[in-house]
């Protein structure tokens, strides 16, 4: 599941949670294709290939999240950087257990991940390696 998180792994890194977006990002395509009287395959592939191409990740070190087929986009937020995490869900994501995972580090930076199927398992995966990683650093203070 997580095949560029683990090859991406630096010495002494543990991935501790994986995470996939949600499977209810075809419901959109499915219900057109529904509609438009049947074309299933071409609508229902680009939520597939997107889903099967993206890696979401958090290692002991940094939270990774991998998009992309042909172009790819990764986006590493090394832990010590990470100011905090907060979830967004819509009404469909809170009935549906998906939502976007804003993650927002030193100097600013937000980094935005989308369609995360349960958000909140995946944010505490987080808080609780920022929380080791804290707990590490004061015990060598």
């Amino acid at each position: 599941m997580a095949n560029y998180i683990e090859q991406i792994l630096g010495r002494d890194e543990k991935i501790v949670a994986t995470a996939k977006i949600t499977g209810w990002i075809y419901f959109g395509p499915a219900l057109l294709t529904i509609v438009t009287l049947g074309l299933l395959c071409p609508v229902l592939l680009i939520p597939w290939i997107q889903r099967a191409t993206t890696d979401l990740g958090v290692t002991n070190k940094r939270v990774i999240a991998k998009t992309g087929l042909i172009s790819r986009n990764t986006v590493e937020q090394r832990i010590q950087k990470i100011e905090s995490i907060r979830v967004h869900q819509g009404l469909a994501g809170r009935v549906l257990d998906y939502g976007t995972i804003m993650v927002h580090g030193t100097g600013g930076a937000t980094t935005p991940i989308r369609n995360v199927a349960s958000p909140f398992v995946f944010k505490r995966a987080v808080e609780s390696v920022i929380d080791d990683f804290e707990a590490g650093s004061s015990a060598r203070s």
